[in-house]
């Protein structure tokens, strides 16, 4: 329950089914529930201490601006206060502001990030290992810049001849809450979700995930039009039903209406280098990277995950 794989309702219902119901089919249950537990633990171990290095690499790279609170209770002895005052370095270095400030850090930006990854048949073995450690790490690492400043949204979606959602914009990956998703399963957690759905099988429908995605996307930024947009693909191909004129089409338009919408993109492509073409036949090759191992995949993703974080200051500052 700590970590979000149960909650008390669950937790109730498996001790009702203790008992009086099938011990044999709830041990395999519980084995079951108790193995994807063990499993992400192993994880997230693994993935922390890249969490807590790009934690702390965005925490310094993104800028803070002190915002200065006046307590409005609290009056000079000439009377109102003067919410200028604290603004004047000769004030401050006389300390001629008696009143008491609070000091408030703002961290910007406002940024949304949609993760779609291929589980398709080529992804078996350690692609698709490396892949969830990918979805943990970036689990992990977002959900902890969420709840410290407040500002990211983000989103998984999974694919192969379908298309799965994993998080919604508005679901907590860290909360003990079960959601009933769109096809019709059994509420699930979040990470018993993630770490429930990851096996590689199918082919590539990758038009239509894309495309899903850019809805999603586009409803999201007409709701929060502050808010910097990305999509972030992950796979080890081309689509395998010949669309790759059409992807790429479709992401070149920048109108939500007509095509994927004025959203930053990139994809990375779990193998060689030779084989790049693959998928930045879709992407375009400047928006294409390449990725061999998890070490990779993530210094790959994070890098341009601070390209887009800068571009969007940028434009801000200008």
């Amino acid at each position: 329950t700590d970590d979000g794989f149960m909650d008390e309702d669950r937790r109730k219902e498996l001790e009702d089914e203790l008992k009086n119901g099938d011990l044999d089919r709830l041990k395999e249950q519980i084995d079951r529930e108790a193995y994807l537990h063990d499993q992400y633990e192993a994880i997230k171990e693994d993935v922390t201490p890249l969490v807590d290095h790009w934690f702390s690499y965005f925490v310094e790279k993104l800028p803070k601006k002190d915002d200065v609170v006046i307590d409005e209770d609290t009056l000079h002895r000439s009377g109102k206060f003067n919410r200028r005052a604290p603004m004047r370095v000769s004030n401050l270095i006389f300390a001629r502001v008696k009143n008491p400030r609070i000091i408030r850090p703002d961290v910007k930006p406002l940024f949304m990030a949609s993760i779609l990854l291929d589980i398709s048949g080529s992804m078996a073995g350690q692609k698709i290992q490396d892949a969830m450690k990918l979805l943990v790490f970036y689990c992990e690492l977002f959900s902890r810049i969420e709840q410290e400043y407040g500002y990211i949204r983000f989103s998984i979606d999974i694919f192969s001849d379908f298309i799965r959602s994993i998080k919604g914009f508005d679901q907590d990956y860290e909360s003990t809450q079960r959601y009933l998703f769109d096809e019709g399963m059994s509420q699930q957690t979040i990470k018993v979700r993630l770490m429930n759905a990851l096996s590689a099988g199918g082919g590539t429908n990758m038009e239509n995930a894309i495309r899903r995605v850019a809805k999603q996307l586009n409803e999201q930024t007409f709701e929060y039009p502050d808010y910097a947009s990305a999509l972030y693909f992950v796979g080890d191909g081309e689509d395998g039903y010949g669309n790759a004129a059409n992807i790429r089409r479709f992401l070149s338009i920048n109108d939500r209406e007509r095509g994927f919408g004025d959203h930053m993109k990139s994809a990375i492509f779990l193998g060689p280098e030779s084989a790049k073409h693959q998928l930045s036949q879709s992407f375009g090759k400047e928006n294409t990277v390449v990725a061999q191992d998890f070490d990779e995949l993530v210094e790959k993703s994070m890098m341009k995950f601070d390209d887009d974080i800068t571009f969007y200051l940028d434009g801000k500052v200008r």
